[in-house]
């Protein structure tokens, strides 16, 4: 048995922007997020690789993510972090956890800001769908803002003031 403990965690979400375009926002993301080193881009998979820093605990951590087209207007970004421990899994996974979070709501801050932008400079037409006129009910609305907040995009309190507000509360 290995003095050292590897291990994987992962984490996932959708965006309703194209694929090219999370892929920019997302690398722009993780070049800018303290800790983080982007080591590879291959724009025609949808993959980047970042490394992360030792730390007290941690040998360091591998993330990779992947964007996954899902339609022509919306795609699914997936995060898989594996790191080499001294102490064993159960001593790095909040920070893994963290990490994945901080990944995703980065990306989904600079396509806030951006994401139309991007996908004008990408040459891709038409507006990009938001998450309320992608939803066809008021309950696919509260299931998409379910999934931000369990993803950690959105607070407890950000959540319910949301929901109130498509219930008309």
């Amino acid at each position: 048995m290995s003095m050292f403990d590897t291990f994987d965690r992962t984490g996932a979400v959708e965006f309703p922007f194209a694929r090219d375009v999370v892929l920019v926002a997302a690398e722009e993301a993780l070049r800018n997020t303290s800790g983080m080193k982007v080591t590879e881009v291959n724009k025609v998979a949808g993959h980047i690789a970042v490394s992360t820093g030792v730390s007290a605990m941690s040998w360091g951590e591998k993330v990779t993510v992947s964007i996954l087209a899902a339609t022509d207007r919306s795609c699914r970004m997936q995060i898989a972090s594996g790191g080499k421990t001294i102490m064993g899994s159960a001593t790095t996974h909040s920070k893994n956890k963290k990490n994945i979070q901080l990944i995703i709501s980065e990306t989904s801050k600079i396509l806030e800001r951006k994401g139309s932008a991007i996908a004008s400079q990408l040459g891709l037409d038409g507006p990009i769908e938001t998450l309320s006129s992608q939803a066809s009910s008021p309950a696919d609305e509260i299931k998409k803002l379910a999934e931000l907040r369990d993803a950690g995009i959105l607070s407890d309190e950000e959540f319910t003031a949301k929901k109130k507000q498509i219930l008309g509360l």
